[in-house]
């Protein structure tokens, strides 16, 4: 296959890109500022050139990583934020149709109010914040592609601390350059890793399945508990983590919006690597 991606500067594009590469489909990776060596440029805010850039390419596969993804961000400027999570996928989804490609968009578990989990591919959305809104916009936009599939993930992490836009890797920054950090204690999160959920997309594509699908990984934790998770991985002592509310200031996030991949491990996907096991391979 022949892959677009879009957003590939970002955590889960890079290793969309190198997934892909590595199974061995032609991958050109994308971005709209600050590019890596090998990427191209490309502003999906800008139907013409999206048009243009995807049927001059004659790809087979779309893959959308692009996302304002800091509900803070998308509260402060919503305007941004759905042209960036929705109407720009609006784009991608014509010039899908356009170019005879299939649109694999990722989408979020923001997209439920986190009150009744886990929750199936079928269970209706009710976002409770602007994130969360702009990013079920996308799916509806996502939808206008006559081949979709539709990847709803949740907050994403990586074990190569290189990585710049790794969480793991600002955490430990941030406990370093501190004695003491408050963090969220209430909101249930399961951390997933970006390299599960390419490798996911990449075995989903393969088989041609269409929809949505949800990915997750199964460990359940809270921010808090998953930094003294990094604490204790890296040897960290010098920073104590205060338990704090959920959100301490800002746009509401979803108590719980655990996803059920039960659809997924029922098309013979693997399953992830728990929170505790990546912790022994922090590099």
């Amino acid at each position: 296959m022949k892959v677009l991606v879009s957003g590939g500067n970002g955590l889960l594009g890079n290793c969309m890109t190198r997934v892909f590469r590595e199974a061995g489909h032609e991958v050109d990776s994308f971005g709209h500022s600050a590019l890596k060596a090998g990427m191209k440029a490309l502003d999906i805010t800008n139907s013409t050139e999206v048009l243009e850039t995807v049927c001059n390419g004659s790809y087979d596969i779309l893959i959308n990583c692009a996302a304002d993804r800091d509900p803070e961000s998308c509260l402060s400027d919503p305007a941004k934020a759905y042209m960036l999570n929705a109407v720009s996928v609006e784009h991608l989804a014509a010039a899908a149709n356009s170019c005879g490609a299939k649109l694999c968009h990722i989408s979020t578990d923001y997209v439920f109010d986190g009150t009744k989990p886990p929750y199936n591919e079928s269970d209706s959305p009710n976002p409770v914040n602007t994130y969360g809104r702009s990013k079920l916009a996308g799916e509806f936009a996502a939808k206008e592609a006559r081949a979709h599939l539709i990847l709803r993930i949740p907050a994403l992490y990586r074990t190569d601390l290189s990585d710049p836009k790794n969480v793991v890797t600002n955490f430990a920054k941030a406990m370093r350059a501190n004695s003491r950090l408050t963090m969220d204690a209430e909101c249930v999160r399961y951390y997933t890793l970006a390299d599960d959920v390419a490798q996911a997309a990449e075995f989903l594509l393969s088989k041609g399945v269409e929809g949505i699908v949800h990915l997750t990984g199964e460990e359940q934790t809270t921010k808090a508990d998953f930094c003294r998770m990094i604490a204790g991985a890296l040897k960290i002592e010098s920073c104590e983590i205060i338990d704090g509310p959920t959100p301490p200031s800002g746009d509401r996030r979803p108590e719980n919006s655990h996803l059920n991949c039960d659809y997924y491990k029922s098309l013979g996907g693997k399953p992830f690597v728990t929170v505790s096991e990546a912790m022994k391979k922090l590099f």
